[in-house]
């Protein structure tokens, strides 16, 4: 047998008293034609699960760089804080003053309404070449355009990785950007460490504190060469790359002030709110800075919850051709020729794949770079290596990850369509609230509705098609109708909602809505999956032949028959989590969600595939995002008793390590008190940790996400939550805007846009007034143990 295929019974289900087992071969590694890279044994993987922890070590490696340090990334900032005092800049100009030394930057080549700033990022790092001490062309940095032919205004390339020396290589979910620094406290000091302007991140709130001029750096000075060119997409050409490098040379358009600036650790200030701008066209609004940042006093910085990990040995070849791929077709200068396999020598015991999405475009401008000739079908090898995880899961799944859209069967409606509105676009009225805003849904923003879920304009009103979570729906549902059943969960964390202001920001919400569609309201949902499953379970012990008519017709509306399974008996298989805060700020309490970032998968604590992939359609179906991920296994095993019955099976231990670590971290265990703002770490779930797929670990880690939950709401009113309770006492399902009065009268200027009752309770936090009007002044009572919610 080969050593990479795993051998496993499987049971085949027949009448209820009847189970016929088979011995099959299940493949852990992609094989297809068309995959980018093999599986490679003799790697060594160093995980970071804090942007701290990370940024540390690459300080480091490329502070002692020798020759050369290739950078990709979806948001790379020069002023990004990677350590106290220390921006990207610093690390890049103390590596560029070595001799010999090459450094290459490649950020997406962003198109609005999305701003990363790498017009300025790309200008000041090749201002680097200016330094007397650094040779001319130490630095080079272009902006990668999309490669997507079908849609090339919504996508972007969603990699973060570096290599350094062509020794080590950087890969998973963290860029370096701003609000990236963090640690295992979660702070929501938003100017502890040194964090300045834009590193105080938080893009759900209103900046309020204004910042001296004379401190910071204007944006449009730092990229006046972009103003000049009246095409937005010049920058991917390669007559401009060509262009900014003679210019380079010149400093009349890098005013000397911001220079002085520069070298004197100033940090840049961001564009003030750009208006309406026509996303099909990329076009331009008028750019004007704004000098507002973050108040320490008052306001909290949104943490941030991630991992990236540190790679040696052959698998470093496969990141390595990846970047130089991408680096010419994007018109760079070529590189010196890739290293044969042979010089990577093995570094440890870990067998890894290197897995991309990338759109057929992409693809086939690489393959006319290496002079090949190629069908260029487009990769979606992450989302074969999800459902091939999942399909092998024995006893448990861990995912980690920013987004959950995926397949739901068809999305289900609960708001009455008023007179000639199809029912698709019936909305609540707490839903036409957030219309109403300034942020709403036009005549040319409804259009980017799926901005973050589809592939082509003509399918941006169609549900998702991702099987990732019709995977999990179809493993589930072989442990619930299984005649030998063994413990099997599921445990997903993800952010409370996607980052921004969904208060007033249609897009977000409209992210919001596909996720609980995802997750609960669909007719195929996550929940309602498990649900049916359950029923069809129910109706085959009472002896009904046509139980799978449950399991099979998975577009129609069954919720009457699912009346028979409540929620809450899914939870027997899985867990939904999320992460939150609060701290006490001068005598003002504050909260604000651990905003999830991560790119993980871990089963059976034997495998685990991370990256820059999220669980949605444009990184995962190939002709959306590019992306790339490693899919990792190692020799190093051992044998733990994983669901709390006493028998030990086997784990390998990088993965099991892994999980462990960033379950400790979550739940606070290790940090003394001080470190958290006094609150207790969960030490109780250490239990839960060591054994996760136990009946009694992901009951005890339900009851205290509950429980922080219970403590959150009760004491912030305008957080997001499953329930309400209504003056009579009735339990309901929460309004998307969770302070939301149905019986309250809007103001007049706003009722033209909206119903004419119902409206926010108080006050919320994109209102300037909500931070100017004193709140939650008393401790609170129900503060949780733990230093994050689980809910």
């Amino acid at each position: 047998m080969d050593r990479n295929q795993t051998k496993r019974t499987t049971s085949i289900i027949a009448a209820p008293d009847e189970t016929f087992k088979t011995a099959t071969t299940s493949g852990l590694w992609i094989n297809d034609g068309h995959v980018y890279a093999p599986k490679r044994d003799g790697n060594a993987l160093h995980p970071f699960l804090t942007g701290k922890a990370y940024f540390a070590d690459l300080i480091e490696k490329m502070e002692n760089a020798s020759g050369e340090i290739c950078i990709a990334g979806w948001q790379i900032n020069w002023d990004a804080l990677l350590a106290p005092g220390k921006r990207l800049y610093d690390v890049l100009l103390h590596a560029a003053r070595k001799k010999g030394m090459k450094i290459y930057v490649m950020p997406w080549d962003d198109t609005r309404p999305v701003r990363t700033y790498e017009a300025q990022t790309i200008r000041i790092l090749k201002s680097i070449n200016r330094e007397p001490d650094v040779a001319p062309g130490t630095v080079a940095a272009i902006a990668s355009p999309s490669f997507n032919l079908s849609n090339k205004a919504y996508f972007s390339h969603h990699q973060k990785t570096i290599i350094i020396d062509r020794r080590y290589a950087y890969v998973g979910g963290i860029d370096l950007a701003y609000g990236r620094y963090d640690d295992e406290r979660f702070t929501l000091k938003c100017d502890e460490d040194g964090r300045e302007v834009m590193n105080r991140y938080n893009p759900c709130i209103p900046a309020l504190l204004e910042v001296p001029e004379p401190t910071t750096i204007d944006p449009n000075k730092t990229a006046q060469i972009h103003r000049t060119l009246s095409v937005p997409t010049a920058k991917s050409d390669p007559q401009w790359n060509e262009t900014l490098d003679k210019l380079d040379g010149g400093r009349q358009l890098f005013p000397h002030e911001d220079l002085k600036k520069l070298k004197g650790s100033k940090w840049q200030v961001p564009y003030d709110d750009p208006g309406t701008v026509d996303v099909a066209t990329n076009g331009r609004s008028i750019d004007t800075p704004s000098r507002l940042t973050l108040d320490p006093a008052r306001q909290a910085r949104m943490p941030w919850q991630d991992m990236h990990a540190r790679m040696e040995g052959p698998s470093v070849a496969d990141i390595l051709r990846n970047f130089m791929d991408r680096w010419h077709v994007s018109g760079g200068v070529r590189l010196p020729p890739a290293l044969p396999m042979q010089q990577f020598a093995a570094a440890g015991s870990t067998m890894v794949q290197v897995l991309r999405s990338a759109p057929a475009g992409q693809r086939k401008m690489e393959s006319r770079q290496l002079n090949k000739t190629d069908r260029h079908p487009c990769e979606d090898h992450i989302k074969q290596a999800m459902c091939n995880l999942i399909g092998k899961a024995d006893h448990f799944i861990y995912i980690e990850n920013q987004f959950f859209v995926g397949k739901l069967g068809k999305p289900v409606h609960d708001e009455k369509p008023a007179q000639g509105e199809a029912s698709s676009q019936a909305l609540s009225p707490a839903a036409k609230f957030i219309n109403a805003q300034k942020h709403g849904l036009g005549k040319v923003s409804s259009w980017t509705l799926r901005q973050n879920d589809a592939n082509r304009s003509s399918t941006l009103y169609e549900p998702p098609t991702n099987p990732i979570c019709e995977a999990l729906i179809e493993r589930i549902t072989r442990a619930i109708l299984n005649a030998e059943p063994q413990p099997f969960h599921v445990y997903i964390t993800l952010p409370v909602h996607p980052e921004g202001d969904f208060f007033t920001t249609a897009s977000v919400a409209v992210q919001i809505y596909w996720t609980m569609q995802t997750l609960s309201f669909g007719t195929n949902s996550l929940l309602n999956g498990i649900r049916r499953a359950l029923r069809a379970r129910q109706l085959r012990d009472k002896g009904d032949k046509n139980y799978e008519r449950l399991l099979t017709n998975t577009t129609q509306d069954m919720s009457k028959e699912l009346e028979h399974i409540p929620v809450e008996a899914c939870f027997e298989y899985v867990t939904l989590l999320n992460l939150r805060n609060w701290a006490k700020l001068g005598e003002r309490y504050v909260t604000e969600q651990v905003y999830v970032h991560t790119k993980l998968m871990i089963v059976d604590d034997r495998y685990a595939l991370f990256g820059s992939a999220n669980i949605n359609d444009r990184s995962l179906n190939g002709e959306g995002d590019s992306e790339i991920a490693l899919l990792v296994t190692d020799q190093d095993d051992s044998k733990d008793d994983l669901c709390g019955d006493g028998v030990k099976r086997p784990v390998r231990n990088f993965a099991r390590k892994l999980r462990m670590d960033i379950w400790r971290k979550l739940f606070g265990i290790g940090l003394k008190p001080s470190a958290v703002g006094g609150v207790k770490p969960a030490d109780h779930l250490l239990s839960a940790i060591e054994k996760p797929a136990a009946p009694a670990s992901w009951r005890a880690i339900q009851k205290q996400a509950e429980e922080n939950a219970a403590a959150y709401e009760a004491v912030f009113d305008y957080i997001p939550r499953s329930w309400r309770y209504t003056a009579a006492g009735q339990k309901k399902a929460s309004s998307i805007i969770p302070n939301w009065d149905p019986q309250k009268k809007p103001p007049i200027k706003v009722t033209k846009n909206m119903g004419k009752i119902g409206y926010p309770g108080s006050s919320l936090p994109h209102e300037t007034s909500f931070w100017t009007t004193a709140r939650h002044n008393s401790d609170p009572t129900r503060s949780p143990r733990t230093s994050v919610i689980w809910s």
